[in-house]
């Protein structure tokens, strides 16, 4: 009989036993309380506040939605699922989950931390901050969307990492006796972006303290612009080229030219002209030339246009 007792009484405590949950939000994000598993027959459900002896009412579930109530009803809508919207920093505290049916109820411990946001570049290396007091720290995590990513044990020294990070995050070799708790890791990648939550845990607490938050943005890393430089025209160049050489090629081309006439007007002249040297009284070059023309006129022409006949020769001068 007495076993029956001590059994009966066993299942009454059980039944009634508090459930201790850490939980972590950044300021302003919004927040979903858990719940306990199989209590969602209908009923009442009330979620309260619990803090310095005093309690608020957040929200009653009947018909199994959520109703919220007082300060709470702009940020909590009818749902299925008891939601806070938006968070503020005086969200934090105690929360008690009660089963209404059962009697069973769950303690929540809820942190709003304000997030710190770092900003690095595809392969730059990255340092989420943390720092806390390390006086009985057992153990230290780091979270990312609510999963592990890192944890460093304290008394044992061991490191472990999430699925497919391995070797990817350490802390400071001497900076946890100074309450340097900076998680850092080298080549950022683009999956790396997200919030981090850096959680402690003390001899004996198993839920865990959240203490700091960083929202870590990975930005593509672009190459550097190449510097435009304007074509240069080919007739452009030309014409510059033309300006430069204009005087040099303008003295040839006449030479060119020149010389040539000169050298075929002189010998013209001197195969026309008789040898003064031989016979000076015949006069100079051009004195021959002028009564050539004086006795020979050239011919005029008829009045239908046709040159009067004349002897060959008569006035031609070759």
């Amino acid at each position: 009989m007495e076993d029956v007792k001590l059994l009966t009484l066993a299942s009454i405590v059980l039944c009634v036993s508090s459930l201790c949950c850490g939980q972590c939000v950044i300021l302003g994000d919004a927040f979903t309380f858990p719940e306990i598993g199989d209590c969602r027959t209908d009923g009442d459900r009330v979620v309260r506040q619990v803090g310095q002896g005093n309690t608020h009412l957040v929200a009653v579930r009947q018909d199994n939605l959520w109703t919220p109530h007082g300060q709470y009803g702009d940020r909590v809508h009818p749902s299925s699922s008891l939601r806070l919207e938006r968070t503020v920093y005086t969200d934090t505290g105690v929360y008690e989950f009660i089963c209404a049916g059962s009697g069973r109820f769950l303690i929540i411990q809820l942190s709003v931390v304000v997030a710190h946001d770092t900003a690095v570049r595809e392969g730059d290396a990255v340092r989420l901050k943390c720092y806390h007091d390390t006086t009985r720290v057992e153990a230290v995590r780091w979270l990312r969307h609510g999963e592990l990513v890192f944890e460093r044990n304290v008394s044992s020294g061991k490191s472990s990492y999430a699925e497919g990070r391995e070797g990817r995050g350490s802390l400071s070799a001497g900076g946890f006796k100074e309450g340097n708790l900076q998680l850092t890791w080298e080549r950022a990648e683009p999956d790396d972006q997200g919030d981090y939550l850096c959680y402690i845990y003390t001899v004996g607490d198993k839920t865990g303290s959240c203490v700091s938050a960083e929202r870590l943005k990975v930005s593509e890393r672009q190459s550097p612009p190449v510097p435009y430089t304007p074509a240069q025209p080919a007739c452009r160049q030309n014409v510059t080229e033309g300006t430069s050489m204009g005087p040099l090629a303008s003295v040839l081309i006449t030479a060119a030219v020149t010389v040539p006439v000169f050298t075929l007007f002189g010998w013209f002249l001197k195969s026309r002209c008789p040898d003064t040297s031989r016979e000076p009284a015949a006069g100079s070059c051009l004195d021959v030339v002028r009564r050539h023309l004086t006795t020979n006129p050239p011919p005029r022409p008829q009045a239908n246009g046709s040159p009067t006949s004349h002897s060959p020769g008569a006035g031609s001068i070759i």
